[in-house]
């Protein structure tokens, strides 16, 4: 049974490599339910009939499963395409700074902030160069090729956006690379610095060499995220702790306006 599935048998193959306390347990966790996806060590369910019967083996229900991951991803893609309206999009890629990429590894529960810090960037950034409101999807990877800790986000964005002053759609937007990174950056700065003032980000870092982590701008820079409504984004930043912290997933509301979800892991106020 396993050897009709290559990953399941590189892995049943290769435990002296990775069954073993220097593996992180959820690491080898998945590995094993992989390996027993679909065998008689999860169970089954047995279907008989007078003249027959049939054995169905239980299932990992792993997202990282050959298998079960599958249908899951196709499900998910089934949902966008049902969701999302038919019109153009532009991908886009955020990465994280080699300086944070160290402190989320230490602290990982805070991963789940991420996407939403990227979506906010993104719309706020918007809201200030042509007064639209975007339509977002955020995918988040935690792993480069080589599977080291390389957290990144995929978002998927439409290139039009609607000017809500106006009530009408504007096809096409010049997406500025370098004033995005500003943005991007300085949004999970005030992130990791909320996070800090909370006391919910453990690192190694003394606090006066956290500091310059979490305010790390030029005069340029600064000058930038005030056009970008750096106000929104710190209030973002704050609320997304909060939800980190608390598990509460409902968005906060500015005065005068309702929230809005946006399709995938973040959202937009």
């Amino acid at each position: 049974m396993i050897g009709e599935h290559p990953i399941k048998q590189l892995l049943f193959d290769t435990q002296a490599h990775w069954n073993h306390n220097g593996t992180p347990e959820h690491v080898r966790d998945t590995f094993w339910k992989i390996i027993t996806c679909g065998t008689i060590a999860l169970g089954a369910e047995v279907y008989a009939t007078e003249i027959e019967s049939k054995l169905v083996f239980h299932t990992c229900k792993s997202r990282f499963c050959t298998s079960c991951g599958q249908r899951a991803t196709e499900a998910w893609q089934e949902d966008l395409e049902a969701v999302l309206p038919d019109i153009p999009y532009v991908g886009l890629t955020f990465t994280l700074p080699m300086e944070f990429r160290t402190i989320l590894q230490e602290n990982r529960h805070l991963l789940h902030g991420i996407p939403a810090m990227g979506a906010e960037a993104l719309q706020q950034w918007a809201n200030a160069r042509h007064g639209v409101r975007l339509i977002i999807n955020v995918v988040q990877q935690t792993f480069g090729g080589f599977l080291n800790f390389v957290p990144h986000l995929h978002i998927m964005v439409s290139a039009g956006g609607l000017q809500e002053s106006r009530g009408r759609w504007i096809h096409r937007l010049q997406y500025d690379p370098h004033e995005l990174m500003l943005a991007w950056r300085y949004a999970v700065g005030s992130f990791l610095s909320e996070a800090y003032k909370k006391g919910v980000l453990r690192s190694s870092l003394s606090s006066e060499e956290f500091a310059p982590v979490g305010n790390s701008t030029s005069t340029h820079m600064e000058h930038l995220y005030q056009q970008i409504g750096f106000k929104s984004l710190l209030a973002q930043a704050r609320w997304t702790i909060h939800t980190t912290t608390t598990g509460c997933s409902t968005p906060p509301c500015e005065e005068g306006h309702g929230s809005r979800r946006v399709h995938g892991k973040g959202y937009a106020k």
